[in-house]
């Protein structure tokens, strides 16, 4: 699997020169939605470290994690994972984005005094943004590896998740028990 900026590949490798990519990006890559993602928020670019706007997006999120419990929403509020076909191989994160851009123009519209200096807000905006992705990411790959495994030469198929954003500590998080 590659998760990066640029790609969102779903990909079964037999060898070098055999592959076949079972699921890719639709629109825009998780990376992508990320930056996008960050950026509405205002967050600072996390100087001297690779990532950059996603790498302060992450520490949002982690400290709302640590904060509170995955279902607590002091705005009231969620971003849903996508409902495109959900046996599907390929990714889309465009809606998820609009979702979050949404919930944010909602957010600064409804008279929520300062909002983006609350820093509960933001963290948990970031953390609910992470989720949904990690769900969408995690439903493609269960949906791979149910098919795969239909085939008993693919039953025990190790995973390999590279790319930029799979050194996202958080997203990376929610797949060491998959």
């Amino acid at each position: 699997m590659l998760l990066s900026g640029g790609h969102t590949l779903l990909v079964l490798v037999r060898n070098l020169s055999d592959y076949i990519v079972l699921g890719s990006t639709l629109d825009d890559s998780v990376g992508e939605a990320i930056d996008k993602a960050a950026r509405y928020i205002n967050l600072p670019w996390k100087k001297g470290e690779n990532g950059g706007l996603a790498a302060s997006f992450v520490d949002a999120a982690e400290r709302a994690r640590k904060r509170f419990d995955h279902n607590y929403t002091p705005c009231n509020f969620s971003i849903p994972s996508s409902n495109r076909i959900k046996t599907s191989l390929d990714f889309s994160f465009a809606g998820l984005k609009s979702e979050f851009k949404r919930k944010f123009d909602e957010l600064t519209s409804s008279g929520v005094p300062n909002f983006l200096e609350q820093q509960d807000t933001v963290d948990v905006l970031a953390m609910s943004f992470l989720d949904a992705c990690s769900q969408h990411i995690s439903d493609r790959l269960n949906n791979a590896m149910r098919r795969l495994s239909v085939d008993d030469c693919y039953a025990e198929t190790p995973v390999i998740i590279s790319g930029g954003v799979a050194r996202n500590s958080y997203l990376v998080s929610r797949y060491i028990t998959f």
